[in-house]
């Protein structure tokens, strides 16, 4: 059985180096879709900070500060209180995925 057509969606990318997310307005499940926000770890916003800890840039708590900073980007754009994140086939929910997708609900989204 099908899910039923969402029309903001959230993105997620995970490299070698850094953590991406993005939420896009999609008309059709065809359509490419246009961004509304994105954050990612790359942003020297999130990345110089981390450097300077000595952290990186790629792990778990990377992708909770991405989630963070992509929920109050989608909060400042006003209006969005919910996305839809599909996985990937045979993408688990764990580790950097779920830390990026706690921290979203955490600062107010709700992701479906």
């Amino acid at each position: 059985m099908a899910t039923p057509w969402k029309a903001l969606q959230l993105k997620v990318f995970f490299s070698n180096r850094f953590v991406y997310a993005s939420i896009f307005h999609k008309t059709s499940p065809s359509d490419s879709g246009r961004f509304l926000a994105a954050a990612s770890s790359q942003q020297r916003a999130l990345r110089e900070p981390m450097l300077a800890a000595g952290r990186p840039t790629s792990d778990t708590a990377a992708s909770a500060e991405v989630g963070k900073l992509l929920a109050e980007r989608a909060r400042e754009r006003g209006g969005i209180e919910s996305v839809h994140f599909e996985r990937k086939k045979g993408q688990r929910y764990t580790g950097k995925l779920k830390a990026l997708i706690e921290a979203v609900r955490a600062n107010g989204l709700r992701v479906e």
